[in-house]
């Protein structure tokens, strides 16, 4: 493997930070569900369509993003991401009511949309292609660090200054994040690389490259897995586990905000594990196979078998995480699948679907538990309620499981190499 020099990890690594910092403020909605609820006086399919109002400019960004990233490089577009997610932080923290805060939860977004693409298109300019699949590990590893370390102070904060408070202690990572990354990240990288990237993307040869991955089947095959394979961690860990384990277990807020966070930290060692190891045999579908059923017989462990003590339900949770990461190698897939060039657009398709799948996921559970009456009080609902209202998770870990066989094993090289 080529040298990377140390401009290089700098630069990859304060792209990640900010899909860490992002990953703080996109899970805070998950802890202060009562909060929410109570100050905006709203229903839990109310509160779903608030979290949920975040994935809508994401996912519909996503292709935008990797067109912007591949054409104006990854560095101006980070630091116009970080400003728009700090300020709309900021005035979500000062919402007098729901429909402000309906608005701002929109705006912040749009810059997280930016967030991985962006990273990885760091990563893809510093980095050779055999290392990809561990990169693209350690860069979700960031994200999943992010809620891990996030989700219980979170709450602690919740609990001792309010939550308006605390949103503004996450604007301060942001600011911090800001001048970092305009002083440091750099997009030099391969010389190759940054010579006849920018050519290549312009013009006719941009165009034609986003044709061609936008009518490649793989690309929306592989986008299709993500999203199913990680809908059910958007549901329960990013909003209604915390309250589910308050309610089946009679945990306080924190040590459900401790067991939900496990599941980020599996992710955070299970990240770049599979990418290593998917890179290391030369194979990826088998991960991913691998990933969907261990994730699914874990979690669905916690949810319907009742009675577990609190220590088998941490385990299960951090293997959750754990297995869940086969969205790492899909997303290597992602980048391999179509030319390099126009590996923006690609993982763009491949992030959105993701989002687009995970982000119907939470007003669905929403609104199957509202049909258990009306209440401003996650914490009223009974665990069958809870349980009926998750039936959409086994389902998504059946079609997950489905895909993978039409998903074309790429082996770990890139499209031009593919035969």
């Amino acid at each position: 493997m080529k040298h990377i020099s140390c401009k290089g990890w700098i630069s990859w690594f304060l792209g990640a930070a900010f899909f860490y910092a992002m990953y703080v403020a996109r899970l805070t909605p998950g802890v202060m569900t009562k909060e929410l609820m109570m100050d905006f006086q709203v229903t839990p399919s109310s509160l779903g369509y608030l979290s949920m109002l975040f994935f809508y400019p994401y996912m519909l960004l996503q292709i935008p993003a990797g067109i912007f990233v591949d054409r104006f490089g990854p560095k101006i577009i980070l630091i116009i991401a970080v400003c728009i997610c700090g300020v709309a932080c900021f005035l979500f923290s000062q919402s007098p009511n729901y429909q402000l805060a309906m608005t701002y939860r929109f705006f912040f977004g749009v810059g997280a949309a930016l967030a991985f693409v962006t990273s990885l298109k760091l990563a893809a300019i510093w980095f050779p292609a055999s290392r990809i699949g561990l990169i693209a590990g350690l860069t979700q590893t960031m994200g999943m660090l992010g809620a891990a370390t996030g989700e219980q102070p979170v709450a602690a904060l919740v609990q001792h200054i309010g939550w308006r408070q605390t949103l503004l202690v996450e604007v301060g990572l942001f600011v911090v994040l800001l001048v970092l990354i305009i002083f440091f990240v750099s997009e030099g990288g391969d010389e190759a690389a940054a010579k006849t990237e920018p050519n290549r993307t312009r013009g006719d040869a941009l165009r034609q490259g986003m044709k061609n991955v936008l009518m490649n089947p793989q690309s929306w095959l592989v986008g299709l897995y993500t999203g199913f394979i990680f809908a059910p961690t958007v549901a329960f860990a990013e909003l209604w586990g915390n309250s589910y384990l308050r309610v089946a277990y009679d945990l306080t807020s924190e040590r459900a905000a401790f067991s939900v966070g496990l599941i980020f930290m599996g992710w955070a060692v299970g990240g770049p594990l599979f990418g290593w190891l998917s890179d290391s045999t030369g194979r990826r579908k088998p991960w991913m196979l691998i990933a969907a059923i261990v994730s699914a017989v874990t979690l669905l462990t916690v949810i319907y078998v009742e009675g577990l003590p609190y220590w088998a339900i941490c385990l299960l949770l951090f293997g959750y995480g754990v297995f869940n990461t086969g969205v790492v190698v899909a997303y290597a897939v992602a980048s391999e699948i179509n030319p390099k060039f126009v590996a923006g657009v690609s993982l763009g398709i491949a992030n959105m679907l993701t989002i687009i799948v995970g982000a119907l996921s939470q007003p669905l559970v929403g609104e199957m538990l509202e049909r258990a009456g009306k209440q401003f009080d996650p914490l009223n609902y009974a665990v069958t309620d809870y349980q009926q209202a998750f039936f959409a998770l086994p389902v998504s870990f059946v079609l997950s499981i489905l895909i993978i066989f039409f998903i074309r094993e790429t082996y770990c090289r890139s499209a031009e190499f593919l035969v």
